[in-house]
């Protein structure tokens, strides 16, 4: 944690051109950084960016759009977006925001909640610009321009060997509740498999395609009209929040403001640019299981996997999909297959690699320390309850528990009567 009783002044950027509703902030690291509180203004050096930039799907504009379209921008959330400018060509873009409620000013990402991974997007010829002291620099600035900040809270920033992708922050971090998993490509598909299965494995993996063959005619599918990828992609999402709150866990897709996500999701499905993609696994005509993913030049990014626990879930139909969708990207070339935020135990038996994740809190004033104390407090308690499967089983009973109680109140004719 760290507090910064001085206020920092840097001298105002000296963009070589009238930049159209961005404030300058500075000059650092060779680019004139320039700060846009409007997504319209930041638009075209956006889409102009991401052609080359190296950077997660939840960096691209039409996710970040999807999820300003779904309520991302809570009330009293202010977007931020800063752009580095190498003479007139956009060379480093971070999408942040200002968010105030009742407990602080803080910047974070924008659209955090909904993102697994949170990171700027950079030209791979500038990867190196974007240092831990020049972004502390133009947090500075941020504050000093744009509105004055208590605090600044930075989650879920993956940490790899691409220079491109990585925390923007050194000081005052540590590491999320949970990792992401990955598995790097090979073309050679029966090789990859075999490093990553034993042959027990394979046998009982080949016993559960057997056992679906039987109860009916099998495909495997892209889908690609638009009105059905919807109709699947709610389908999916529903089998995973069933799934989730069977276990007692936090159900992202479903409430308020959760269901925000799911509608995030399915506005980008019904845009082909999106980059969002569907795959199922149909038995008889009928889905069983099916996987929403960003699918880029490089990655397979698996978002949402799921399957119906009431149709052929015996036959572990959500692994055999996604099986085949990994099969698919090894022999199209691509290089990694990621599984993003989460660790869950089929990440954990198939991933060849793990991505740290950091979180970053830093204070401004009396009051963001007090913020930043409290967000180190309730990741600290995560951690512990995670390390602890009696109480984090005790935990998810409670939970249960509580839907069961509020969907009873719910459902009660005599409580709706009232």
């Amino acid at each position: 944690m760290s507090t910064g009783a001085a206020k920092l002044v840097q001298p105002r950027a000296s963009v070589d051109r009238p930049v159209r509703g961005g404030t300058a902030l500075c000059r650092a690291g060779g680019l004139d950084w320039v700060a846009f509180t409007e997504l319209a203004d930041a638009r075209a050096p956006w889409l102009q960016l991401q052609k080359s930039a190296r950077a997660t799907p939840f960096q691209q504009l039409s996710w970040i759009e999807a999820c300003v379209g779904a309520g991302a921008l809570e009330a009293g959330t202010l977007p931020v977006v800063v752009v580095g400018y190498d003479g007139q060509e956009p060379r480093a873009l971070l999408a942040l925001a200002i968010r105030r409620d009742w407990l602080c000013r803080r910047l974070v990402w924008l659209a955090d909640a909904f993102n697994d991974y949170n990171a700027p997007l950079i030209d791979p010829d500038f990867a190196d610009v974007l240092s831990p002291q020049i972004a502390a620099q133009i947090f500075r600035r941020i504050s000093h321009e744009v509105a004055p900040l208590d605090a600044v809270h930075l989650v879920r920033q993956p940490d790899g060997p691409d220079p491109a992708v990585r925390p923007i922050t050194r000081n005052n971090t540590a590491d999320a509740e949970h990792s992401a998993h990955a598995i790097e490509l090979q073309r050679d598909w029966r090789a990859l498999y075999r490093q990553l299965r034993s042959s027990k494995s394979r046998q009982r993996l080949r016993n559960k395609y057997k056992s679906l063959k039987a109860k009916g005619a099998i495909s495997f599918a892209r889908v690609r009209d638009q009105r059905q990828r919807v109709r699947i992609a709610n389908r999916i999402l529903d089998w995973k929040s069933q799934q989730l709150e069977g276990r007692g866990a936090r159900n992202p897709f479903a409430g308020e403001p959760s269901g925000r996500l799911r509608n995030a999701i399915c506005d980008l499905l019904e845009d082909d640019a999106g980059g969002l993609v569907v795959y199922a696994l149909f038995v008889d005509g009928v889905p069983v299981a099916g996987i929403i993913a960003f699918v880029d030049r490089s990655t397979f990014s698996l978002f949402v996997c799921a399957y119906d626990p009431d149709n052929c879930a015996r036959c572990s139909t959500g692994i055999l999909l996604m099986m085949k969708t990994l099969e698919l990207a090894a022999r199209a070339g691509l290089t990694r297959y990621d599984f993003m935020f989460g660790d869950e135990p089929y990440k954990l038996e198939w991933a060849n690699r793990r991505i740290a994740l950091r979180h970053h809190a830093s204070a401004y004033t009396p009051q963001g320390l007090a913020y930043c104390l409290a967000v180190v407090t309730g990741l600290a308690a995560k951690k512990w309850l995670l390390a602890r499967p009696a109480a984090m089983g005790f935990v998810e009973a409670a939970n249960r528990t509580r839907r069961k109680l509020l969907n009873w109140e719910i459902s009660d004719g005599r409580l709706a009567d009232i």
